[in-house]
């Protein structure tokens, strides 16, 4: 391994949101003397890995994730960095569609096999990136209206890791899931999640929290407060 690819994994190992701004700057100078000069790394490589090791940082306790707003907000920046983003294109629609694979793949995996902790895990980060991306807008409409929820709510009662996806969706993404899903759905959804959480007063208390707010044409929704 270079000292460049070093210097570069060491950066997104360390990247926080106390220090966010001066490690970004960092890897993004880095990043582009990597590209541009004899050193010749490849960027998509570099982002593709740096993706992968913020993904693997860790899962903190409750349902909203910071690793998934860190996520979200590094692939932003590297988008609105002309440079990079003439190097690395549609990062958000790239990483959507295939996170979008491997949340449909882990539910039907852990529906088969639920002790699998480290699935589970990302199973739910899955879900809070696909969340944030349905609020901005990287999410097809079809999706969200036919596939998403349908795809959780399909067996007679919900498995956990679906109920806990489905607290994080409305928890996030309520407005939006409002604006496209059919109402039968969601209230399909929220029967479910009733019977489910009947037992847990924490998950019954988040959701007395997340109704999904219908709003018909808004492509935006209100998080938990002070999560999203």
């Amino acid at each position: 391994m270079s000292s460049l690819d070093e210097t570069l994994r060491n950066l997104i190992e360390g990247l926080s949101e106390e220090n966010y701004e001066e490690t970004f700057a960092q890897y993004r100078f880095w990043l582009n003397i990597g590209t541009r000069h004899p050193l010749s790394i490849n960027a998509q490589g570099q982002v593709d890995d740096a993706i992968q090791r913020l993904m693997r940082q860790g899962f903190s306790k409750g349902y909203i994730q910071s690793t998934a707003r860190l996520l979200i907000r590094f692939i932003g920046d590297l988008e609105a960095d002309q440079k990079i983003s003439w190097d690395v294109p549609g990062l958000h629609m790239q990483h959507c569609t295939s996170t979008l694979g491997n949340f449909f793949s882990n539910n039907f995996y852990l529906v088969g096999y639920s002790n699998k902790p480290t699935i589970r895990t990302y199973f739910l980060i899955h879900a809070n990136l696909i969340a944030r991306w349905a609020n901005l807008g990287y999410v097809e409409e079809e999706t969200i209206r036919d596939h998403i929820l349908q795809s959780l709510i399909s067996h007679p009662t919900l498995y956990d890791h679906q109920a806990d996806a489905l607290l994080i969706f409305f928890g996030l993404a309520g407005a939006t899931f409002g604006a496209y899903a059919d109402p039968s759905v969601i209230g399909r959804c929220f029967d479910l999640l009733k019977g489910h959480c009947a037992r847990d007063s924490a998950k019954t208390k988040l959701l007395q929290v997340c109704p999904p707010r219908v709003v018909k044409g808004s492509h935006r929704a209100d998080g938990f407060s002070g999560d999203s």
